[in-house]
């Protein structure tokens, strides 16, 4: 695991790179991937300590959070999804609802 760092994977590049500077600035490693393969690969390879996602293209956060915790190595991970939808698919399954 890479200590301190946060995987910011965002398909905006505007938005990615906000979160990211403010991690930086936050004293955090920031690690920044475009779609899920990127943060797939840097998970794989630096094991952060958290993930913020966002939607990205064909496969979104909430799948990469399904994807990281089918997995040993990656299913304790902390993972933050972010959306301005007002009406996510990411809270479909009862595991990724809020709670109270």
């Amino acid at each position: 695991m890479t200590p301190n760092s946060v995987l910011v994977a965002v398909a905006d590049d505007d938005t990615r790179a906000s979160y990211a500077t403010a991690l930086r600035h936050g004293g955090y490693v920031a690690l920044e991937a475009r779609n899920v393969s990127e943060a797939l690969g840097l998970i794989t390879w630096h094991r952060p300590a958290a993930v913020i996602s966002g939607r990205m293209p064909v496969v979104g956060g909430s799948e990469l959070l399904q994807c990281l915790r089918q997995h040993p190595l990656t299913a304790e991970i902390p993972v933050i999804l972010v959306t301005t939808d007002p009406h996510p698919d990411c809270w479909a399954a009862p595991s990724m609802r809020p709670g109270p």
